[in-house]
């Protein structure tokens, strides 16, 4: 919602200081160039094209507003099996769950591990439901991945030490330089791609394992 009202106020502001020209708006060191490079016709123009752009997509989504994640559908990420993922026995706990698949530890620790969300998950409807502009900022991130001649998508869910989702770094609370690691969740189609009948295919990487930067890139 944040990010919604942010677009409408940005895209709407924008087109009032071309209505009405403003002088100081055009004159504002981060409008100046565009002015001096186009002229105050030209401008005007390029603003009128910005905040149409903007105002676009705020009512766009008013209408059909993103996808959101609930607390319940994190806690199934940050407590897949009923524990927390970060707990000191996490391990050895999840080494006896049936459901967890190529459980990779490293110095008494996991740093990576799959396994299935069943078909009831509520992640099917959320993942489905996704679009170009994918999962709202909070806090889930759209994926593109290829697959061969396939194009592919996932949604990335960042947690930090304490559990807490990482946040976008345009609003973030906890940045995603702080996440601990990383959840992919893949839709349907991208399951199916990778061999996965049942459900949606979903791997943890811990900041300590070797592919956490190439699935989980964090600045």
């Amino acid at each position: 919602m944040l990010l919604t009202l942010f677009l409408l106020c940005g895209g709407l502001f924008a087109l009032a200081a071309v209505v009405l020209n403003w002088d100081w708006f055009f004159h504002h060191p981060k409008a100046a160039l565009v002015t001096l490079l186009l002229g105050r016709s030209g401008a005007r123009a390029a603003y009128a094209c910005l905040g149409l752009f903007l105002t676009g997509i705020g009512v766009w989504r008013m209408v059909s507003p993103p996808a959101t994640v609930t607390p319940v559908m994190l806690q199934t990420l940050s407590h897949p099996h009923g524990f927390s993922v970060l707990d000191a026995d996490a391990t050895s706990r999840l080494r006896v769950e049936k459901e967890v698949r190529w459980l990779e530890p490293k110095e008494g620790d996991w740093t990576q591990f799959e396994r299935v969300f069943s078909e009831e998950h509520p992640l099917h409807a959320l993942l489905d439901d996704t679009d170009t502009f994918a999962v709202d900022f909070d806090p889930g991130f759209l994926l593109r991945h290829r697959l061969g001649s396939q194009k592919i998508r996932g949604t990335r869910f960042y947690f930090d030490a304490s559990l807490k989702p990482c946040d976008n770094y345009l609003f973030s609370r906890t940045p995603l330089s702080s996440a601990e690691f990383v959840v992919v969740v893949w839709d349907k189609a991208a399951s199916e791609a990778f061999g996965e009948k049942r459900g949606l295919r979903s791997v943890w990487y811990r900041k300590t394992d070797a592919d956490f930067a190439k699935h989980a890139s964090v600045d």
